[in-house]
Formats: structure tokens, C-alpha cells, sequence
């Protein structure tokens, strides 16, 4: 299945879907310990063929977003990660 892409200014094309971090993955303080569910699943998403990454600093899953990626030994400018900022 071909995914949508959305053109960007820069030329590149990202993915109109992306692998979300939050929700069922929800912290309620970053204090909270690393979810190696997540981090597996978030591998396995990579390595199947996922470059969008959608996050939030609300979520509280960033540290394993980056061992996730880390561990799949993607290069990093092949993927893209969204976030949201809360104001306040």
C-alpha cells in the first residue's frame, strides 16, 4: 500500500500518516520508566517501513523514540518527526 505523502518546501515528501507516540503510551510525569514495549514496537515500525514519527513533549515518550531509533540504525535524515507544543 502506497502511503500519501505531503510535498514540503525543502522538496522532500513526508508521509501523511504517521507512527504515533502518545495516547496509549501516554506518561504522566517524565520522571516515569522507559517503556521497552514502545521501543520495541517503535523499532519494529521502522524496519517495516515507517520514516514519520509523531510525537509530543506531553507524551513523555521522547527518550524512547530515541532508542528506538538508535537501535534500528536508521540514519536520521531519513525520517521525520513531528511534535506539538502546548502553550502554558
Amino acid at each position: 500500500m502506497q502511503i500519501p505523502t505531503l510535498l514540503l518546501t525543502d522538496g522532500n515528501a513526508i508521509p501523511k500518516l504517521g507512527f504515533g507516540t502518545g495516547t496509549a503510551w501516554y506518561k504522566d510525569s517524565p520522571e516515569d520508566p522507559l517503556s521497552p514495549q514502545l521501543i520495541e514496537l517503535l523499532e519494529t515500525a521502522l524496519l517495516q517501513g515507517y520514516v514519520h514519527i509523531d510525537t509530543a513533549d506531553s507524551y513523555g515518550t521522547e527518550r524512547e523514540v530515541g532508542l528506538a531509533i538508535q537501535q534500528s540504525k536508521i540514519a536520521r535524515e531519513k525520517l521525520f518527526l513531528t511534535t506539538k507544543v502546548q502553550d502554558g
